[in-house]
């Protein structure tokens, strides 16, 4: 089973670079492809002024709660550098916030968490929330993402794991 992690575990976590034996920039957000959910890699913050960069999802040797680990700061380019990057990165589709709704319209909550696998860098579950419950939604229900929200398949409802609120 792959090694999981949520995505709100990297939000601020400085890079480390093995070669410059240093911190090199910090984690600002995933960048997830819509079409896919696959982990194309991380926007990260740069330098004084705080320049936007990117690392890409392969280019990660390591991760554990109190850094994100590249081999070289040669790693971090510029994000219009790579087409798809970019792509995903004009889009502004973020998955944390959107409306999840299954195919038959009816809505299930909002993305407020989701889980990674580091082994394979894809979206693995979606953690949503709505007034009453928690819901975990396994990737092989999602049918498709938008900057609007995310559809799933009907039988989401009976696939899903519900969490119960605590007290």
């Amino acid at each position: 089973m792959p090694q999981l992690i949520l995505a709100s575990s990297f939000r601020y976590l400085p890079v480390a670079a093995l070669k410059q034996e240093e911190r090199v920039a910090t984690v600002s957000h995933i960048l997830v492809d819509d079409q896919s959910c696959k982990i194309l890699g991380l926007i990260v913050s740069v330098g004084l002024f705080r320049d936007k960069k990117f690392i890409a999802f392969d280019d990660i040797t390591g991760l554990d709660s109190s850094a994100i680990v590249i081999h070289d700061s040669k790693d971090i380019v510029d994000i219009h550098y790579i087409v798809k990057a970019h792509s995903a990165y004009k889009k502004k589709v973020s998955l944390v916030g959107l409306r999840v709704r299954t195919e038959s319209k009816k809505n299930l909550g909002t993305v407020y968490d989701y889980a990674i696998s580091m082994t394979h860098g894809l979206v693995m579950q979606l953690m949503v929330s709505s007034l009453f419950h928690n819901r975990i939604i396994p990737r092989s229900k999602i049918v498709s993402i938008t900057k609007k929200g995310i559809i799933v398949e009907d039988d989401s409802l009976a696939n899903a794991v519900v969490v119960p609120e605590a007290a």
